[in-house]
């Protein structure tokens, strides 16, 4: 007997929130967090993720049997968890994987170089950022110099069959939409032209992200009204802000007339690059050597000494990279340093590279009400607490911000309402103290 049902002939017992189980890859997983955040909270529900290419932990298998509605996603690719191993009478909604894998005909792999990468530090050339052309040419010992000037003028159509390719993109696309009963292969390559439907093969764009949670949230049985409040709140694509490069000869074979040669991608480490400054630094296997060994110091304790002479190695470094994460790093050195307004500066750089950094516009409030800006820091604070009212550190810094305008009470409300979702978290725990303490 489901919970429902027993507190239906129980009156005493209260009814326990309906349970929604979303239920496949990354995509589930972003429609997952979305609808914890924005719609779980105001319709009374609980909403979780179970991956499928991972064996389902016991946690994920008893979500699995006890959920009352399954979002379940369908893909042509065999995954490690199956419904069919799970006894469970909750509703299923079947939504379709989604991707433009033909895009990036050449992705996936390894650089051969990566292997010099020393181990605590992240390879920029690999997975979806691989390239296998360019992978074989460096493996043959083709010139570096001639190599990308090569690559930009490669007769694709002669080295990978791209109309094949398409014509299984669009096979598999409709085959996981009949079985969902929804359409995105003709929304996909009708938008394809004018506006980017993915940033990665499998990580579609806010636009096409935002098609998929309405369909899927509507057959789950949300209202319009609440689906577009849910999603107004969305200012980027749920996924890792990194976007693949698109090869300009896949760009003019299928008519993208936004993938302009001066589009600059967000590449790894927070580094905006355009296709051949992308290119040319894959040939060379820069990988930003002196930019990791800085952010990989500046995690670790160090003296004044020790850190002035980082900071001096960190502006160099992102002179060069441009780097959302070495300027955030040069701002969180700064600031220990003692130095508010040379953090401010970084952070804001960092900001630039990356606008949807909110870990940067939360370091931005608390910079902000070091230097006494306070009216300023509390619509910075009030801009990241709105769009992220889930991370401790936004409503923490929204609470902070009206504590130093001195008026600690609504501090206080704002903190206790963290910790009425986090009621073991230290620094939530101390918050509410200094706050009611002043309220």
């Amino acid at each position: 007997m489901t919970a429902s049902a027993n507190a239906a002939m129980n009156p005493t017992t209260p009814a326990a929130p309906i349970s929604v189980v979303f239920v496949g890859n990354c995509q589930a997983e972003s429609l997952a967090a979305v609808y914890r955040t924005w719609l779980a909270p105001q319709r009374g529900e609980t909403a979780h993720w179970v991956p499928t290419f991972t064996n389902a932990t016991e946690d994920g298998a008893a979500r699995i049997r006890g959920a009352d509605v399954i979002a379940m996603q369908v893909t042509d690719v065999d995954q490690v968890v199956s419904l069919a191993d799970f006894r469970t009478n909750a509703r299923i909604v079947r939504f379709p994987m989604i991707t433009a894998f033909f895009l990036w005909p050449f992705s996936g792999g390894a650089h051969p170089a990566d292997a010099d990468i020393p181990a605590p530090y992240r390879k920029p050339f690999s997975h979806e950022f691989g390239d296998r052309w360019l992978d074989r040419e460096i493996g043959q010992g083709a010139d570096a110099q001639t190599l990308v000037d090569r690559y930009e003028s490669l007769d694709v159509l002669a080295v990978v069959n791209l109309d094949r390719f398409v014509e299984l993109g669009i096979a598999t696309q409709k085959a996981r939409d009949a079985q969902s009963d929804m359409s995105f292969c003709d929304c996909i390559m009708g938008q394809l032209a004018e506006h980017r439907p993915f940033i990665q093969p499998h990580h579609p764009s806010l636009e096409m992200f935002n098609r998929l949670a309405r369909e899927t949230y509507a057959r789950i049985g949300c209202s319009q009204a609440e689906i577009d409040a849910a999603l107004a709140h969305g200012r980027h694509s749920p996924f890792s802000l990194e976007e693949v490069p698109v090869h300009p000869r896949i760009a003019a074979y299928f008519g993208l007339r936004w993938a302009v040669p001066e589009l600059k991608y967000h590449c790894p480490l927070g580094v905006r690059m355009t296709w051949v400054q992308f290119c040319r630094r894959y040939v060379a296997h820069d990988w930003g050597e002196n930019l990791q060994r800085c952010l990989a110091r500046a995690t670790k304790t160090a003296t004044t000494e020790e850190a002035t002479e980082l900071a001096a190695a960190l502006e160099a470094a992102v002179s060069q990279y441009e780097s959302a994460e070495g300027y955030g790093a040069l701002g969180a050195i700064r600031r220990r340093l003692g130095q508010p307004d040379a953090a401010l500066t970084a952070i804001e750089q960092a900001l630039i590279a990356d606008p949807m950094g909110w870990k940067y516009q939360v370091w931005r409030v608390h910079l902000l009400l070091a230097l006494g800006r306070l009216t300023d820091a509390l619509a910075a604070a009030e801009d990241v607490a709105a769009w992220q009212p889930h991370v401790v550190d936004a409503v923490l810094a929204l609470a902070e911000a009206h504590f130093q305008l001195g008026d600690a009470e609504r501090a206080a409300c704002i903190a206790r309402r963290v910790l009425a979702t986090n009621p073991t978290h230290p620094y939530v725990l101390a918050k509410v103290e200094a706050f009611e303490r002043r309220a």
